[in-house]
């Protein structure tokens, strides 16, 4: 419950029991500030602590350098990015024989979801 006394300049917050817990000093009305306290900042961190996992802490996350397999892909697409920029743009450097992304699938969905 937070409770103010008519006139009173603290207001204060206490359990369904009556116990008050927290006691804030109020500014004038109309100041539009905001009065912060550190000490909860204080207890709020200790309590975290004390609820805090004491087990075995996470793994170090090293960084893994690329492998063998992801460096050759790497030349491979510098190579076509390379190729690409010096050939002419309606010839292209590479065929597929496979659909990456099929945009139509979406184009479909979108018109079945458009009032005409």
């Amino acid at each position: 419950m937070v409770t103010r006394p008519v006139g009173g300049e603290f207001i204060d917050i206490a359990t369904s029991g009556g116990i008050v817990v927290a006691r804030h000093r109020l500014l004038a009305d109309g100041l539009g500030a905001t009065v912060r306290d550190a000490g909860y900042v204080i207890a709020l961190d200790a309590a975290a602590m004390a609820a805090a996992n004491t087990g075995r802490p996470h793994r170090r996350k090293d960084r893994i350098p690329p492998g063998p397999e992801a460096r050759a892909a790497a030349a491979e697409l510098r190579q076509r990015l390379a190729a690409s920029d010096s050939a002419v743009i309606e010839t292209p450097t590479t065929t597929t024989d496979y659909t990456v992304i099929d945009l139509s699938v979406y184009e479909r969905a979108a018109q079945q979801r458009t009032p005409k």
